[in-house]
């Protein structure tokens, strides 16, 4: 996923239907859980309704942004923490 003379605006866009907010609780269940192995990860947001072809592409395009923009990571860090308590 190439997020090179991507906008601000377009930042908060879904990868693959999956928006900053979803793409954080998704990863903080995985961890919670312990998922851990490409085909058990595959399997479980099969699960949550993310094509599991697509989740590389989604993790790394998500990773892309919060390292291009800070208010993406910082969205992301916030969301975490809410699940955390």
């Amino acid at each position: 996923m190439e997020i090179q003379g991507e906008t601000e605006r377009d930042c908060w866009e879904p990868i693959f239907g999956v928006s900053l907010d979803r793409y954080a609780w998704l990863t903080y269940q995985l961890a919670k859980q312990g998922v851990a192995g490409p085909a058990a990860v595959e399997s479980w947001v099969a699960q949550h309704d993310v094509a599991p072809e697509r989740w590389t592409d989604v993790a790394t395009g998500w990773s892309q942004r919060m390292s291009r923009f800070p208010e993406v990571r910082g969205r992301y860090d916030r969301v975490v923490r809410d699940f955390t308590g």
